[in-house]
């Protein structure tokens, strides 16, 4: 019986893990989604090729999504397109192989489910001691079947549930044990086990095999929900703004934990294509392209310019929404480390530019997953950017947790490397106690100098970071105070000889 207990959970372990992959159509979605992701990430050319050449397809969500041959100097976002003439994405094809491969492993599990459910009623109806009824004794002899129901018999006489008459027991329900042994009779009220019944624990233990091999735990609705909002929304390229509810996550993160992030290993193998798709440079492919093993080169693209403006820990993308049509000639990147808010901004900003697709607006801005306190080399070379903004930032309140601050002596030279001189970090936040951290630090560092009070407020960008943040305008609702403090990159001094 264990043995065919374990065999049944294996079953519904299958089970599941094929119902996954068939209903509900959203969770597949998005493991297709992170799939797709990791493939062209990691610019694993012939498994996306392979998936491309089975279905006649170009890209996940459209031709030009994420497509092989990838983008780069020599290739455009189109090129699959141009190249093969293929006009219709991959996703419903891949998705559909998928769906009929997890049908024809749950189809092989529910039938060998019932398989061992068919030899465990034969089991059960032939063997005497799991009986239910009296026609269970048909494969024993006759005078075998007499002796077992005369035993039945008088072990069903002498169990019951019956308490003693009340003549024959004390008020307070208790008898004495000479009292007992004097008349004879059995102590009295103890209760003796009652007679076997007739459905036995054959049905029992068959209605729990049953109960398991079906017990299957969908994912939470709430979850459930959330993720096919986000891929239906993805998928279909809408143009309504994404519903920040389907995008709930904590309101931080560790910085220092394993977040399982993607980061190039320079700033020169950083490919932008993806996020700034319109400063691309449109180049078709050609046969410099080609090693000599025929491949396709997998050089990232660049864009036309160079980012210039990060916004540190962007949160809902607040910030860059509002700072894009007033900096239209510079490229501004939001860096979150929380996978579900990027993928709310990620999906914002997608949105809004397929609204001003006419006018082609928002297409200077983008998010990426990052950990800046780690990796911020990683994305930018020396003096690269000209703004760095850092908005509402942890407090991390506790003395341990002050390394975990994003403004420290240590992040504050990584600040000045990126940073061009004349370039400015804005601050703002509603601790007082952490805006004198933060004042300090920068005040103590030899390469910032702080802006003048007359300078700040001129500064277009320190109004809207004042207005326009998802934080500032809590801020605002709870009638808080904001602190705010914008830093100068200072020139790098002279290097002087040594005599």
């Amino acid at each position: 019986m264990a043995v065919f207990m374990l065999l049944v959970i294996y079953e519904t372990a299958i089970s599941t893990l094929a119902l996954t992959h068939m209903l509900p159509p959203g969770d597949l979605s998005c493991q297709l989604e992170r799939r797709w992701a990791w493939l062209f990430s990691n610019k694993r050319a012939d498994e996306i090729r392979r998936i491309q050449d089975r279905h006649q397809c170009c890209g996940l969500y459209s031709v030009q999504d994420r497509a092989w041959p990838f983008p780069d100097r020599s290739h455009t976002a189109a090129a699959c397109h141009e190249a093969f003439g293929r006009e219709q994405s991959c996703f419903g094809g891949w998705r559909q192989d998928e769906q009929t491969a997890a049908g024809l492993m749950l189809l092989v599990a529910v039938i060998t489910f019932l398989i061992k459910l068919m030899m465990l009623v034969i089991y059960l109806n032939r063997n005497p001691f799991h009986a239910y009824n009296g026609s269970a004794f048909s494969s024993i002899a006759p005078d075998e079947e007499e002796r077992v129901r005369n035993i039945r018999g008088r072990i069903g006489d002498a169990y019951h549930d019956d308490p003693l008459p009340e003549t024959d027991a004390r008020i307070d329900g208790s008898r004495s044990q000479e009292e007992s042994i004097d008349q004879g009779a059995p102590l009295s009220p103890a209760m003796q086990p009652s007679r076997p019944q007739r459905e036995g624990n054959a049905w029992g233990q068959l209605a729990a095999a049953v109960a398991v091999s079906f017990a299957m735990d969908p994912p939470p609705p709430k979850r459930q929900k959330r993720e096919q909002y986000r891929s239906e929304h993805r998928g279909n390229a809408a143009k309504q703004l994404p519903k920040k509810k389907f995008y709930r996550q904590r309101a931080h993160a560790n910085p220092f934990s394993d977040h399982q992030l993607q980061y190039p290993p320079s700033p020169d193998d950083m490919d932008w294509s993806p996020y700034y798709p319109a400063y691309v440079e449109q180049a078709l492919p050609t046969k410099d392209a080609v090693d000599p093993k025929g491949a396709l080169s997998s050089r990232p693209s660049m864009p036309r310019k160079p980012v210039e403006v990060a916004d540190i820990g962007c949160g809902f993308g607040g910030l860059l929404v509002a700072l894009a049509p007033h900096l239209p000639d510079s490229l501004l990147l939001g860096m979150e480390i929380r996978v579900q808010v990027t993928e709310y901004v990620q999906d914002r900003i997608l949105a809004l530019r397929n609204q001003h697709a006419s006018e082609g607006l928002y297409q200077n801005i983008a998010c990426i997953r990052a950990n800046s306190m780690k990796f911020l080399p990683n994305f930018f070379r020396k003096a690269q950017l000209s703004k760095i903004f850092l908005c509402f930032p942890d407090p991390h309140f506790k003395a341990r947790k002050h390394k975990a601050r994003i403004v420290s002596s240590t992040l504050n030279s990584e600040y000045a490397y990126v940073l061009r001189p004349g370039g400015i970090v804005y601050t703002i936040t509603d601790v007082e106690e952490l805006h004198t951290w933060m004042v300090e630090r920068f005040q103590q560092h030899p390469s910032f100098e702080r802006l003048s009070g007359d300078e700040q407020a001129g500064d277009t960008c320190v109004q809207i970071m004042k207005t326009e943040t998802e934080e500032g305008k809590k801020v605002e609702r709870n009638g808080g105070t904001k602190y705010v403090a914008c830093f100068r990159r200072l020139p790098d001094p002279p290097l002087t000889s040594e005599a």
